[in-house]
């Protein structure tokens, strides 16, 4: 269940993209190409040919990966915060147009302060180990800190989707800790928010929303055929072949492993004493399963320990 509660989200392009430079906000749609011509921090403008600096849900990660990449090539150690800046402050002058530079520059100074500050302050945020009321307070104080370094139009760009995956992932921890639910209510309620969700998060949990639908469809249907026609139809003939064949397998391990169980315990008559019965167990493996299956056995069928 660890695994629904948290999700990183990679950079999303939304259709309502609203562009936005230093001073003037630009209407105009914002595809993914736009972006990538627009933020590419990984590529120089040179003369006639600089860039206008257009802020975008693009930007967060493109200073990010600016980031790591002076780490990368640090020399000794860990950059300074300044030394951060003053390489985005060379990159920026030779790559964007002059008032679009002196934004990017801006912009990117508070971010990397921002960072320090939220290092400096403790308030890194781990939703999958922490308390509710912890993972709350954290929030909360992150919330204020990125509020005080940015305006809302920054805040939007930079933040809101982050804000919006911590805050359903918040309800998915709220919903784990419900002590009134068994855990099959419990992953129903999250696999229903997670539906509910945006469209950023259902992308994001694809996966885990494909798992379950699988599992669903194994648990309605108990005839292979049927099984097959189902996931066929969602999926793809090569994914519902996949998946039979895996089933096909875990059935057939099962049933030789139930097998095994019985046959140790048609030796625990008392006829034979305990070294007999541990070599009679021993052939029986050796005859059966080969050396990783044995290792695989002997964990699934090991007596509990009190």
């Amino acid at each position: 269940m660890a695994a629904l509660l948290v999700g990183t989200l990679a950079f999303q392009q939304r259709d309502d993209d609203a562009k936005i430079t230093g001073d003037k906000q630009l209407e105009e749609y914002a595809s993914t190409m736009d972006v990538a011509l627009i933020v590419n921090l990984n590529n120089e403008g040179k003369g006639k040919d600089r860039l206008a600096f257009v802020l975008s849900f693009a930007v967060k990660d493109s200073f990010d990966q600016f980031i790591f990449e002076q780490q990368q090539h640090a020399d000794l150690g860990q950059l300074l915060a300044i030394e951060v800046i003053d390489a985005f402050q060379r990159y920026a002058s030779k790559t964007y147009t002059p008032e679009s530079a002196v934004f990017a520059i801006d912009l990117f100074s508070r971010y990397v302060n921002y960072k320090v500050a939220l290092s400096s302050e403790d308030i890194e945020v781990d939703l999958s180990m922490q308390s509710l009321s912890d993972v709350a307070f954290r929030l909360d104080e992150r919330e204020l800190l990125r509020r005080r370094f940015f305006n809302d139009r920054e805040y939007h760009f930079l933040f809101s989707q982050d804000a919006e995956t911590d805050n359903a992932a918040l309800q998915r921890l709220k919903i784990a800790q419900e002590k009134t639910l068994d855990e099959a209510q419990r992953k129903a309620l999250i696999m229903e928010q997670i539906n509910n969700g945006s469209q950023s998060e259902k992308r994001a949990f694809r996966g885990t929303l494909d798992m379950h639908k699988i599992q669903q469809i194994k648990h309605d249907y108990v005839d292979s055929n049927t099984r097959y026609n189902a996931i066929a139809a969602e999926f793809g003939h090569e994914v519902a072949e996949r998946f039979l064949k895996t089933w096909e397998g875990q059935k057939a391990w099962g049933q030789r492993v139930d097998k095994y169980k019985a046959y140790r315990k048609s030796l625990a008559d008392g006829r034979m004493s305990d070294e007999e019965v541990a070599q009679a167990l021993r052939q029986y493996e050796t005859s059966h399963f080969n050396s990783n299956e044995i290792k695989r056995l002997r964990v699934l069928t090991q007596p509990p320990t009190s």
